[in-house]
């Protein structure tokens, strides 16, 4: 069985989105934030996971109003960022400010509440 029909008959079978199986997020890996985890290896399929931090900022970039905000939600609490504001210039270090959209920083800080845990307000 082929890759690609091995994931459409696990989307099947567990309710998930027909292009759940990605490998075209390699190449918006951004460099300098360490090797991905494997996290599976079967009979010559490996599975590479970046750390939540780097997933976390991969999402913003992104930042898909449709899909990316539970995620974003989500990869916040499981990269442990003390505050909205460290989140905010974790994706700047990573990123380049010219490869972030109006888009991307605006779910970001909606995402946020505009505040963290202290009742900071973000510029």
């Amino acid at each position: 069985m082929k890759i690609s029909e091995a994931a459409r008959h696990l989307a099947q079978r567990h309710g998930l989105s027909s292009d759940w199986l990605n490998d075209a997020v390699e190449g918006l890996l951004p460099s300098g934030t360490g090797a991905p985890k494997e996290v599976l290896s079967v009979r010559g399929l490996s599975v590479l996971v970046p750390d939540p931090k780097t997933l976390f900022a991969m999402k913003v970039r992104a930042s898909r109003a449709d899909r990316d905000l539970e995620d974003i939600r989500l990869l916040y609490k499981l990269a442990g960022f003390p505050s909205a504001r460290e989140a905010l210039d974790y994706v700047g270090s990573v990123f380049h400010e010219s490869q972030l959209d109006a888009r991307s920083k605006f779910a970001l800080l909606e995402m946020l509440e505009i505040e963290d845990e202290a009742g900071e307000e973000i510029e």
